[in-house]
């Protein structure tokens, strides 16, 4: 759309100070555009096509900031859990927050320790209450993009109360 995008805290503190606007959004709230009116799929595949699609209020390059524990650590605070390495894809409906994924790898953690690998069963809930639940952040940051053109900069992230099913 023309507009440049910038760098932007939509959650701090556990609280949303921030929406993203494309140009559409932006005049209708009477605000400014931060630039996020994309033309983006969601695959590479499609990526000839576009051009075909109006732009979409959407995110891009979406950053976690690390904070203070290694990955060994969170992991060694669990109890009961199950570390994702991979889900098949994670696209929460936009006006919900609903969202469900298939874990590609996965290992069961009890009582601190890394056990079974998983493979399989499904992650599902609201995207809003599970960052409510967030209760542990790694300092190590990895690129991700799960096979999309949505990159991002995450850290591994702990949440209570997911809710699993098929495993």
């Amino acid at each position: 759309e023309g507009q440049p995008q910038g760098n932007y805290a939509l959650i701090e503190n556990g609280e949303f100070t921030k929406h993203i606007y494309d140009q559409f959004y932006a005049i209708k709230d009477e605000t400014e555009s931060t630039g996020n009116g994309l033309r983006q799929m969601n695959t590479f595949y499609a990526l000839e096509n576009k051009y075909a699609l109006m732009p979409n209020n959407t995110v891009s390059n979406f950053q976690v900031d690390p904070k203070d524990k290694d990955l060994e650590q969170l992991i060694s605070e669990v109890d009961h859990g199950i570390l994702v390495e991979s889900f098949s894809w994670l696209l929460p409906d936009e006006t919900t927050g609903n969202f469900s994924s298939e874990m590609r790898v996965a290992y069961a953690i009890e009582k601190g320790e890394l056990t079974t690998p998983l493979k399989g069963g499904l992650v599902y809930g609201n995207i809003f209450e599970l960052i409510k639940n967030i209760s542990g952040i790694s300092r190590t940051a990895e690129i991700t993009s799960g096979g999309s053109m949505l990159a991002g900069i995450c850290p591994y992230i702990r949440f209570e109360d997911v809710n699993i099913a098929g495993v």
